[in-house]
């Protein structure tokens, strides 16, 4: 999301995007809603719920260290903070500027994605008007959760704009 406003904002400054698992208008009503919920029943509270969005099933059993990571910083954000979060996630609308973004783009998406489904990226790929859309096996934290296809799908992106003149 802060890409999309660095490129909107600062167009001269940016080469290309990579944007992944992430979506061009915040849903504020959503994200409201998760906000109220964090200050409710604080970090603690919401870990479970934010878990299985960011991860499937299977990694979540996988036992995987990325997933004790994720839950220490989960937990060590002030409640207040996390619900700013939410409420700055629901205040991001660049999606009527979508077509000023000229720089190439890879538009990343998690085909299990629960959080930014994959339709939502493949309409954010549609609007820009120099991207491609990676679809992988992934949910939200396909950075983590998918590493190898990830990085092979950011490398992908670096070789495509190192031959792109722009």
């Amino acid at each position: 999301m802060v890409a999309m406003h660095l490129a909107l904002d600062h167009p001269g400054m940016v080469r290309s995007l990579v944007l992944a698992c992430t979506t061009p208008d915040g849903a504020p009503d959503v994200m409201e809603a998760r906000a109220a919920a964090t200050e409710e029943h604080g970090s603690a509270g919401m870990l479970d719920d934010t878990m299985t969005r960011w991860f499937t099933a299977d990694g979540l059993a996988s036992g995987a260290p990325y997933l004790d990571h994720a839950r220490e910083r989960l937990l060590a954000m002030d409640p207040g903070a996390l619900a700013d979060t939410w409420r700055a996630i629901g205040a991001h609308h660049v999606l009527d500027r979508l077509g000023d973004i000229t720089v190439p783009a890879t538009c990343i998406a998690g085909r299990v994605d629960a959080s930014t489904p994959l339709e939502a990226m493949s309409d954010l790929a549609s609007r820009l008007p120099a991207a491609r859309l990676v679809e992988l096996d992934a949910p939200h934290m396909a950075f983590m959760e998918n590493a190898d296809e990830f990085a092979a799908a950011v490398r992908a992106h670096l070789e495509w704009v190192e031959g792109d003149d722009r």
